[in-house]
């Protein structure tokens, strides 16, 4: 959690989008990561990336991973 926290102070007032896929984890961590990725503003997606430098293949977010995902200030 501190390196999301470290990560999104350095790049404050940069566009971002946080790109999600993952099958779930820790409920409380997830919940902990969205109100963060909320505080700063970024956006969140779900993807993996591609074989290109913006290509973006289909993902998931599930269970705990929604919180996380939901705390996204624009949600793709």
């Amino acid at each position: 959690m501190n390196r999301l926290g470290s990560t999104l102070e350095g790049i404050q007032g940069t566009a971002v989008t946080i790109q999600f896929n993952s099958a779930g984890g820790d409920l409380r961590a997830a919940i902990a990561m969205g109100r963060m990725i909320r505080r700063h503003g970024v956006a969140t997606s779900v993807g993996r990336a591609g074989a290109g430098r913006h290509e973006t293949l289909p993902g998931k977010c599930l269970s705990a991973c929604t919180m996380a995902y939901l705390g996204g200030r624009f949600r793709y």
